[in-house]
């Protein structure tokens, strides 16, 4: 909504202007919006002057402040600082939630879009889907777009299972054991190690283990079965993903393979309460012991 040939100063006022407002309005609002963009030093400089983040952090701003009765950001956080991330989504809950004004987020940062919507439709080659509530457009999301990760493709990774109390069932226990098993055909190097990442449905990283870390395990090249055994699985239900990677000290990280399955964390009464966190709170269940000191 930028004219490249007008001044910061000037594509505010115009924007307000075809927004309907009037000068004093915009007036009011200016400092604001400069302060917001982080460009008070060139609010007389012609936009096609901007960096592509300035730009979009002016845009933001405009828009945000001006208050619009529906906000279209159109991956707004794919661009700028995390400084400018965190104050756009900072504004976004304040405009949704404390100005009850609607706002249309279109990103494919499911982090954002879990922490701001409400609903969510997924658009696939040119048709949107009815909107459904968020946590289950997510999962749908990634179901879809990770259908192909029933065949493996990776050539060094011929097959992964993981069993929770020994048999494969696609589904854990919250805190129950749970031991992950590679069938691997290692590159022909020396110590090599092998690390697997959780991943929740926002394919946020969850756990990290190494073999090198964990337990000072190294293996050489050729085909391999690798078992890695947790005691405990800490993690609250919700669907998981997992990575697979593989590395040497010499030469960094040799291989990676993202997404090669899923599996799925069921509650368990673990705290003999009957109640787990939610998803909103964190991703892990840990033991904690409460008391009052008389």
């Amino acid at each position: 909504g930028m004219h490249p040939e007008m001044t910061a100063r000037e594509n505010i006022y115009l924007n307000g202007a075809i927004m309907g407002m009037k000068r004093r309005e915009i007036t009011k609002k200016f400092d604001d919006i400069i302060d917001f963009a982080g460009c008070k030093m060139y609010v007389d400089t012609p936009v096609k002057r901007f960096s592509s983040g300035m730009s979009v952090r002016l845009g933001f701003a405009v828009a945000a402040f001006l208050e619009p009765e529906i906000l279209i950001v159109d991956e707004v956080l794919a661009v700028g600082d995390s400084e400018f991330q965190r104050k756009a989504v900072e504004k976004m809950k304040s405009v949704s939630q404390n100005e009850s004004r609607t706002i249309l987020f279109v990103s494919h940062n499911l982090n954002s879009v879990s922490q701001l919507c409400s609903s969510v439709a997924i658009i696939t080659h040119g048709e949107m889907s009815e909107p459904i509530v968020t946590d289950k457009a997510i999962t749908k999301y990634l179901a879809d777009t990770n259908a192909a990760m029933e065949t493996i493709t990776v050539q060094w990774l011929k097959r992964i299972t993981i069993s929770p109390a020994g048999k494969y069932v696609g589904q854990i226990k919250t805190c129950q054991p749970v031991t992950f098993e590679l069938e691997l055909d290692l590159p022909d190097e020396n110590e090599i190690e092998v690390g697997v990442v959780i991943k929740d449905e926002t394919l946020a990283r969850v756990a990290v283990f190494n073999s090198l870390v964990n337990s000072g395990a190294v293996f050489n090249g050729g085909n391999k079965i690798i078992c890695c055994r947790l005691e405990s699985l800490p993690l609250v239900p919700t669907n998981y993903f997992v990575d697979v990677v593989i590395a040497c000290a010499n030469k960094g990280i040799l291989g990676r393979a993202e997404n090669v399955t899923q599996f799925e964390v069921v509650a368990d009464d673990v705290y003999g309460t009957g109640r787990l966190p939610s998803t909103k709170q964190g991703k892990l269940v840990l033991q904690a012991h409460w008391r009052q000191n008389e």
